[in-house]
């Protein structure tokens, strides 16, 4: 019994020591996610479908870098017009945003819907989680 309370002691000390060691390393990542929505403000959730010009399975969350990157963006089709137009060609767009991300730091990326704008029927939204 002895030796089993010894090696749960040294198994808890190496285990806090790494953890602490990786704690202040530098390394840390950023977040990106898809949200929150809020179809009352016409908030909607769009879909990460490229990295810097590559393509990547779509997702709602990336873990990056601390950096500069340029995310490729599925805007939904029914975003795509104003609301009055709907009844016309809907088609889902892809769109680039040049983003930049420090380390640490989670941040929001959705869409608003602009219903009645005929030149920017929808913007994306940009901004770190508090």
């Amino acid at each position: 019994m002895r030796t089993y309370g010894l090696i749960l002691t040294v198994c808890t000390f190496l285990l806090c020591g790494l953890a602490g060691a990786g704690a202040g390393s530098g390394t840390e990542k950023a977040r990106i996610i898809n949200g929150p929505i809020n179809p009352v403000q016409d908030i909607f959730e769009v879909t990460f479908v490229g990295l810097d010009g590559k393509n990547i399975a779509p997702r709602t969350m990336l873990t990056l870098e601390p950096g500069d990157y340029t995310l490729t963006v599925d805007i939904p089709a029914q975003y795509t017009r104003p609301a009055f137009a709907q009844r016309l060609v809907r088609r889902n767009e892809l769109v680039d945003i040049d983003l930049t991300v420090e380390a640490g730091q989670d941040y929001s990326l959705r869409g608003k819907w602009n219903r009645g704008s005929l030149q920017e029927p929808w913007e994306l939204l940009f901004e770190p989680f508090d």
